[in-house]
């Protein structure tokens, strides 16, 4: 069974909004359901859980009501999940309401695929999704990133030298994993200082296997990749 989880904790500071990042609109559509909608595009019926902090939980609820007024259209069927104070926290949240929703329905946890993505990248495409669950099936893990484009130099506050930019990749959204052994990973001890799931599932001794990403799949985080975004969308469409 394939899930999925969307992680929408983030904060409009580096955007200078009053609202979280992820409700900006990209062609008059906020960006968390640009995203939403690319999986629900995948799998009209994969289950999903979007993470959000409870205070606006209600301006979500009224941005889907007036979408189905304007377009007529209702917004897929999703789950909201209270967000944590860190993203590690958010996501165990999240793996918690999995584990219930599991249990609930007698299905097995270790038969479960859980795929984790940024809200703010919905530029995502149906092949990297696609990519990750195929992956994630025969390895257990999939991890989207892509090679680097830039030289890249190694710094301290004593030296600086050249490494090879071969041997490194950017790190994306989304990861996805076999749902059992993240959840697992996620009840261990000191992971709150790491920074994705691909880290979480690592330290628990689990091997990562990567997935072929695009740049185009831009993480939002500033009012220049908002731009970026609305150009992207305006090619494709």
């Amino acid at each position: 069974m394939n899930l999925s989880i969307i992680v929408a904790g983030g904060t409009g500071t580096r955007m200078n909004s009053d609202v979280p990042k992820q409700f900006l609109e990209i062609k008059n559509t906020p960006i968390l359901l640009l995203t939403l909608q690319k999986f629900y595009e995948y799998d009209a019926n994969m289950p999903i859980w979007i993470v959000l902090h409870k205070d606006w939980w209600n301006y979500w609820e009224n941005i889907c009501e007036e979408y189905k007024i304007k377009f007529g259209k209702d917004i897929p069927t999703h789950f909201l999940v209270n967000g944590g104070n860190t993203r590690i926290q958010s996501v165990k949240n999240a793996l918690s309401e999995i584990d219930f929703f599991l249990k609930s329905k007698n299905i097995l946890p270790q038969t479960a695929l859980v795929s984790i993505h940024d809200a703010v990248r919905p530029l995502v495409s149906q092949n990297i999704i696609t990519q990750n669950f195929v992956i994630a099936k025969e390895y257990k893990s999939a991890v989207t990133c892509v090679s680097l484009k830039d030289s890249l130099r190694y710094a301290d506050e004593k030296e600086n030298y050249t490494v090879n930019r071969a041997l490194y990749r950017l790190i994306q959204t989304p990861q996805t994993f076999d749902f059992q052994t993240l959840y697992q990973a996620y009840q261990s001890d000191n992971i709150e200082d790491l920074t994705d799931d691909a880290s979480v599932w690592e330290k628990a001794g689990n091997k990562v296997q990567l997935v072929e990403g695009h740049f185009k799949n831009i993480k939002i985080t500033t009012p220049e990749d908002l731009d970026i975004a609305e150009i992207w969308i305006e090619k494709a469409s």
